[in-house]
């Protein structure tokens, strides 16, 4: 429901948030693990006795197992606030490529039916809803995949405008020429002369 200007205000305000959450657990980590005390550098393991050393260690793995932990739930709550970064970013976008979408498709209708050039509700309906289920499949794909944080939300969001760019222009230079959407002649007249040359033989 907000405006793309209040997006991108929402938009810069998490980018902050989500930098300075970084920088405090780096410096958390960095400051709570740091082995720089004079204490432990003066310390020599081998002249530990046995139960010293077990000690040492057992105190070793606890201490990683908390850092693992911390790491893995600093992890996923950096990775969330990427996510909730990237859904904004994807509403920014899809507002304009709505809007661009409209205007591309209309870009290859009208030029699809002057090259159709057949009335009634058969092959021009069915080349409509071919285009219109292969834009929407490669909308859904293209917004799954930067939730999913695999691509970047522009490149998710505006994947169908620019698959669809080539063959709009790709129609209007057909229907500007007059010309077939796919001339068979030319395999045709091969596939002639291939039998002929058969039956001669």
């Amino acid at each position: 429901m907000l405006s793309n200007q209040q997006l991108a205000t929402a938009i810069d305000s998490l980018n902050i948030n989500f930098e300075e959450r970084k920088v405090t657990f780096t410096k958390n980590i960095t400051d709570k693990y740091s082995n720089n005390s004079e204490t432990d550098s003066l310390v020599v393991f081998e002249d530990f006795t046995t139960i010293k050393k077990k000690q040492q260690y057992d105190i070793a793995i606890n201490k990683l197992q908390t850092l693992k932990s911390i790491a893995k739930s600093n992890k996923n709550d950096l990775e969330y606030r990427k996510i909730i970064i990237t859904k904004h970013k994807i509403e920014w976008h899809r507002k304009i490529s709505l809007a661009v979408a409209c205007l591309l498709l209309f870009l290859i209708g009208a030029p699809l039916g002057a090259i159709i050039r057949k009335g009634g509700f058969g092959l021009p309906i069915l080349v409509s809803v071919f285009f219109f289920l292969f834009y929407h499949v490669l909308s859904m794909i293209g917004e799954k995949s930067a939730k999913d944080l695999s691509m970047q939300a522009y490149e998710g969001i505006w994947l169908a405008n620019m698959t669809f760019s080539p063959i709009a222009l790709f129609l209007i230079y057909k229907a500007k020429n007059d010309t077939q959407l796919i001339d068979f002649s030319p395999l045709l007249k091969r596939i002639n002369q291939f039998i002929k040359k058969r039956k001669i033989q």
